[in-house]
Parts: C-alpha cells; sequence; structure tokens
C-alpha cells in the first residue's frame, strides 16, 4: 500500500513561537531553531493519531516557500534583482524541442535497441528539462504575458507526448496557494 505524503503547517504554532521569539530576540537561526524544535514536538504526539489521515505525514511548520524565500533574501537582499520573466526561457526551450524533433527524425530507420538508448539518454534528459521549464512557466516566469507563457508551456508539451501544462499549471498553483490548507480536500 502506497502512502501518500503531503505538508500541512499549523498557523497557530507560528504565531505561539513568534510570541517567544518576540520575548527572546536571539535573531533567525534562534527562530528557526525554536520553529524545527516545536514542529518535531507537535509531529511526534500526532503521527497516525488523526483517523483517516494516519497515511499522510503532518508538518507544523511555517508554509516552506514562503519562509525559505524570506530567508535568503533576509542574508542575500541582491537576489530581489533576480526575481521576475527570463528572457533567455524561450530560445532554450526552442532548442531543446528542436533537438528533440531532430533526433526524432534522425533515427526514424534505426534499429529499436539503438532507439530504446536514445529514448532513454536523451529522449529522457531533455524531456526533464522541458518538464522543469512547464514547472517555471507555471509561474509565468518566461513572459509578462499570461498567454505567451501558456504558449510556450504547452509547446514544450509536443515533444513528451503527454498534454500536461495547463492542468499542472492550475493544480501547482493550489499546491502554493492550499499549502497548510486541510479543508481543500
Amino acid at each position: 500500500m502506497a502512502t501518500t505524503t503531503t505538508t500541512v503547517t499549523a498557523r497557530s504554532a507560528s504565531k505561539s513561537n513568534n510570541k517567544t521569539n518576540n520575548n527572546n530576540n536571539n535573531g533567525g537561526d534562534s527562530n528557526v531553531k525554536q520553529t524545527a524544535t516545536l514542529a518535531a514536538q507537535q509531529y511526534s504526539e500526532s503521527v497516525n493519531t488523526r483517523g483517516d489521515k494516519k497515511n499522510f505525514t503532518w508538518s507544523y511548520s511555517d508554509e516552506p516557500h514562503a519562509t525559505r524565500r524570506r530567508l535568503i533574501l533576509e542574508k542575500h537582499p541582491e537576489i530581489y534583482d533576480l526575481f521576475g520573466p527570463e528572457p533567455l526561457t524561450l530560445p532554450i526551450c526552442a532548442l531543446i524541442i528542436s533537438i528533440q524533433l531532430f533526433t526524432a527524425y534522425s533515427l526514424r530507420n534505426s534499429d529499436w535497441y539503438i532507439l530504446f538508448i536514445c529514448a532513454y539518454v536523451i529522449g529522457g534528459t531533455l524531456n526533464h528539462s522541458l518538464q522543469l521549464a512547464v514547472h517555471e512557466l507555471s509561474h509565468n516566469l518566461a513572459f509578462t504575458n499570461q498567454i505567451f507563457n501558456k504558449f510556450l508551456a504547452l509547446s514544450c508539451n509536443l515533444p513528451t507526448g503527454v498534454p500536461s501544462a495547463i492542468t499542472f499549471q492550475k493544480y501547482h498553483m493550489d499546491h502554493h496557494q492550499f499549502q497548510g490548507v486541510d479543508d481543500q480536500y
């Protein structure tokens, strides 16, 4: 039986931890350690005690994306200049798609074992790169225009053969928006 893992945060745990931190402000590292200690205590008390949720791992720490972003920007504010659309995404994706199509055309008369090896090594690597691009495009990080991002994401899906870009964007945005919210299911 497969076990599903999800992260659920408890805002009340971080609020109570923040009250402690306000009384004893030793900097960011102690805040992280105190939050981690509190999360570990609450996790150990809650494992497999929630009925139908026993197959999930529950984490009572803050939502990790926002926390990680805040900690990185506190240490390195110059990183903020790197946020936003990346204009090189389009040419890189076009190059990867072209390599995929050229490789497929070049190997059209090859023996099955050559096709298998090339599909696994070349195709697998390039498909993974294209799916990473779909992830970045779901955050609208290639263009400022959402329609252009969706079009490029759909184009990246062509060589993979599975039309997942638009659905991925919907559920990935749900992942960011509802992480820590138990009521969505």
